[in-house]
Formats: C-alpha cells, sequence, structure tokens
C-alpha cells in the first residue's frame, strides 16, 4: 500500500463516484440555463433594432419583399435594378411569411431568426433523447449550440442557416436510431433531405448519408427514400421557376457556384480557423467526437450520424472555398458535433463501472462553455442599443436615386434597393459586363444623390473587399473618381457627387 493517511469511510463513500455525477450535472444545468437566460436578453434586448444585421440580411430582407409583391426571383439585371441571388425558395419563403404577417422588416428578420433557433434546439434535443441521453442533458445539448458564433448569427437575425440545419437533422434522426428503419420512416427522411436542399443549396449532408445507408439496407429503404426525396425536390424546383417566371434558374444555375474560383486552395486554412474562432465548444468536444468514431470502426460499424459529420466537414471544405462564405456556414459542424459528443454521453451512461468518459465530457463542456460564453455572447449582451433604426435618415434624405451597399436600409425605408446585393452584382457583371454599364453611367453622370458604402475604398483591407467582395474594381474607380468623400456614420461611408469643374 502506497504510504498516506486514511480517509475515514463515511467521507469517501459520499465522494464516490454518483457525487461527481451529481456535481457534473448540476453544473451543466446551471451552464444551460444561463446560456439559454443570455440568449432571452440579446433576444428581447434588439428585437427591434438593427443589432446582428447586416448587408447579407439586407438582401434577405429585400428578396422577401420582392417575393411578397409576386416578384419572385427577379432577374438578376432589368434594366433598371440588380437583384441576383443564389439563396433558395423555401428560406426566401419562411422570412417573407413573417415580413408579410408582421410588416416590420427588422422584427420579421429577429423573430424568423428566434423562432427557427428554437425549433433547432428543440429538433436537436429530441435527437439527443432518442440516442439515450436523460432529458437533462438532451437539453443542454441543444442549448449549448448557441455558445458558438454561428449559433448567435442565427439568433440575431433571419439569414438562412438555421431552417436547413433544422431539417437535416430532424431526416437524420427518423433512421439514425432505428435498429430496421421502415421504408415509410425512409420516405419521411428523404422529404425532409429535400426540403434541407430547397432551403439552402448547400445542405447535402442528411441527403447524401441517408442515401448510403439506405443503399445498403437495400430496396426496401432505398427506393421510398429516393422517390421521396427526387420529387419533394422536382416539385419544389420546378413550381419555383413557373412562379419566378422563369427567373430560378437564370439565378441559381448562374451565381451558385460563382465565387469559387480558385478551389480548394487555402479551404482547410479558413475552416479550421474559423471553426476553432467561432465555436470553442464544438472544437473542444472534437476529441470526444473521434473517440466515438474510434470505437464505431473497432464495432466494424459507422453510424448514420457519423456519416452526416464527415460529409458536413468535406461540404464545409468546398462552401468556404467561397470568398464570400463565413462561420455562419459552419452551423452544421457544431449541431453535429454536439450531436456525436452526446451520443458517446450517452453510451457512457449506459455502461457500468467507472464512467470516465461523461466525466471528462461534462469538465471538457464546462471549460469550453464559459470561454464560449465570453467569447461568442458577451459582446452581444454588452451591446447597446442601436438608435435611430434608419441612422442616415438625415445625411441621406430623400428619395434618391441613391446606391446602398447595404440594402436594409433602403427597404427600412420601403424603397428598392438599386443593388439588392453587391457581392451578386460583381459575380453577374463579370459574366455580363453590358451590365455593369448601366451604373457606370449612373456613376460617371452624378445622377445619385450619395453614395453610401460599408468601408472607405482607400482604407486598409478595402482593395481587396472590393475587388473580390463587392461591386468590383471599375465601379470603386468610378465612385472615387466622382463622388467625395461626405462622413462616417455607424460605419456607413457617405459619399456625394463632386462639384462640378468650372
Amino acid at each position: 500500500m502506497n504510504a498516506g493517511l486514511p480517509v475515514p469511510s463515511r467521507i469517501a463513500s459520499r465522494l464516490g463516484p454518483a457525487l461527481g455525477q451529481r456535481v457534473l450535472s448540476a453544473a451543466l444545468a446551471l451552464l444551460t440555463f444561463i446560456t439559454l437566460v443570455a440568449a432571452a436578453l440579446i433576444a428581447a434586448r434588439h428585437f427591434d433594432d438593427r443589432h446582428g444585421l447586416s448587408h447579407v440580411h439586407g438582401a434577405w430582407l429585400a428578396l422577401a419583399e420582392r417575393a411578397n409583391h409576386g416578384d419572385w426571383y427577379p432577374p438578376p439585371f432589368d434594366g433598371q435594378t440588380y437583384a441576383g441571388t443564389r439563396f433558395m425558395p423555401l428560406g426566401i419563403g419562411v422570412l417573407a411569411g413573417f415580413l408579410r404577417v408582421f410588416g416590420d422588416p427588422l422584427l420579421a428578420s429577429k423573430l424568423a431568426a428566434l423562432c427557427t433557433s428554437v425549433a433547432l434546439i428543440g429538433v436537436l434535443g429530441r435527437a439527443l433523447m432518442q440516442a439515450g441521453l436523460p432529458r437533462a442533458y438532451a437539453l443542454s445539448g441543444g442549448a449549448l449550440v448557441l455558445l458558438s458564433s454561428p449559433g448567435i448569427y442565427g439568433l440575431v437575425g433571419y439569414r438562412g442557416d438555421v431552417l436547413p440545419v433544422v431539417f437535416q437533422v430532424w431526416a437524420v434522426s427518423l433512421i439514425a436510431d432505428h435498429q430496421d428503419p421502415s421504408p415509410r420512416r425512409y420516405a419521411g427522411a428523404g422529404g425532409l433531405a429535400a426540403l434541407a436542399v430547397l432551403a439552402k443549396l448547400s445542405a447535402l449532408w442528411a441527403g447524401g448519408a441517408i442515401g448510403l445507408v439506405a443503399l445498403a439496407a437495400g430496396r426496401r429503404a432505398f427506393v421510398p427514400f429516393a422517390v421521396t426525396a427526387l420529387s419533394t425536390l422536382s416539385l419544389g424546383l420546378v413550381g419555383t421557376e413557373l412562379l419566378s417566371g422563369g427567373h430560378f434558374f437564370e439565378n441559381i444555375l448562374g451565381l451558385s457556384g460563382s465565387g469559387i474560383a480558385g478551389g480548394l486552395k487555402g479551404a482547410p486554412g479558413k475552416f479550421h480557423y474559423l471553426w476553432l474562432e467561432s465555436s470553442l465548444l464544438s472544437w473542444a468536444v472534437l476529441p470526444v467526437v473521434l473517440y466515438g468514431f474510434w470505437s464505431s470502426l473497432a464495432r466494424g460499424r459507422l453510424e448514420l450520424v457519423q456519416i452526416a459529420f464527415v460529409m458536413a466537414v468535406l461540404l464545409g471544405l468546398v462552401i468556404l472555398a467561397d470568398p464570400g462564405t463565413y462561420a455562419n456556414h459552419l452551423l452544421d459542424v457544431v449541431v453535429l458535433s454536439v450531436w456525436l459528443s452526446g451520443r458517446v454521453l450517452s453510451d457512457g451512461l449506459a455502461t457500468p463501472g467507472p464512467r470516465t468518459v461523461p466525466a471528462l465530457l461534462g469538465v471538457t463542456v464546462l471549460v469550453a462553455g464559459l470561454a464560449g460564453l465570453d467569447r461568442s455572447v458577451a459582446d452581444d449582451l454588452r451591446a447597446p442599443r442601436r438608435e435611430p433604426r434608419d441612422p442616415l435618415a438625415s445625411v441621406v434624405p430623400g428619395p434618391g436615386p441613391y446606391l446602398f451597399e447595404d440594402a436594409t436600409i433602403p427597404i427600412l425605408r420601403g424603397q428598392r434597393p438599386l443593388v439588392l446585393d453587391a457581392w451578386m452584382f460583381l459575380r453577374y457583371t463579370a459574366r455580363h459586363p453590358e451590365a455593369e454599364g448601366h451604373l457606370l453611367g449612373m456613376i460617371e453622370k452624378r445622377e445619385l444623390s450619395h453614395v453610401v458604402l460599408l468601408r472607405d475604398p482607400l482604407g486598409p483591407g478595402a482593395e481587396e473587399w472590393y475587388r473580390v467582395q463587392a461591386y468590383g474594381p471599375k465601379v470603386t474607380a468610378a465612385i472615387l473618381a466622382n463622388y467625395q468623400a461626405a462622413e462616417v456614420v455607424e460605419g456607413y461611408h457617405v459619399f456625394r457627387p463632386r462639384p462640378a469643374a468650372p
């Protein structure tokens, strides 16, 4: 026996594994409570202001507003305005519905984001319960997604990333924890996987993973899955094409992959950096996820959720090869990381004896979760309310015409933006230079009363921004030649026409 002092048996018995599990359970419950309260405070405090909204949200709102006027998928250039997009119809339709019911664009965006985020927490929590986790742990898993930047992005404003994840988690959960799923379940999963694609074109990991499993299971599984998936997807695509008057495929086929020009070079580094920066929690549980993979390989059978995770990572690499994509596209990886670590926890809790994995996972989640609160949530909690809703009302008055890089401001004014999405404008005019000439003519003739940009074109990093992200070098050069900087208001750089030469 090693040297030491004996501990009374009464104390030793109280400090056993049961007490450790109770302490960890209480700590996780407290972290979950803090997370949900913080999310509720953020949503309540900023439900009617511009906090968290960006020019991307402006593009979503502009498309939803036009959809409500029967103008689904307007042409990228109609001779007067530019409106190209690669967003899918179901995501636009959900926001258009909220906009029609509530009227106010900011309120519609906030409520749509809140409802889809609640749906994601619910469907992920239900999937974790289905995997065998107790209700309290399952709720913690769903809520902890909010301890990531992608989770917070989806909470503060609607931009179409959460809805497809909801459909995909739902689809996979129909099959994942059933010994012999019925054809009806495969059919339902196929329909949900198709709805995910109709909400976001790159939402393919659920359909791909379920398709592989169904193919291996035989015709009884694959046929109902494939028939339902293809029929739902075809109906949605053809219906949208007819509803848009023939402009849907013009937008989607012409603009969806237009940002991926340099292949996958640099994508792994960007993926790693954004994953580490945006979701410390899901990165921290990666060893547990890999432990689950090792256990499955040792048993000779990969789980459906693990196949989905691999596909989500591969898709993330392709998506992030596009310079216009950011950490919001990593929501899928965050959710699947939490789901997989929860499944490992479920196995650990069900195994008799020392519960090393649940204890290590609990400590990891606590430490990374507290860090995630500081990194992803604290700034939103401290952020002051942004007033007024239109900070440029007195600086850029009147009906225009003017050019806003952020379409949110014209939408708040009840006006149609000249350029709906500066990113799509650059992609479209690169293939159709004649369309660019219309905007260049307006700028060179100084017909625009104001030009409002998100960056100073002469500032650091702006050259790359306006070469790769927005408008392009020709438009930027024309703005600098014909307009002069006037003032900066809440990050908006306002330009007015230069005086005419004597």
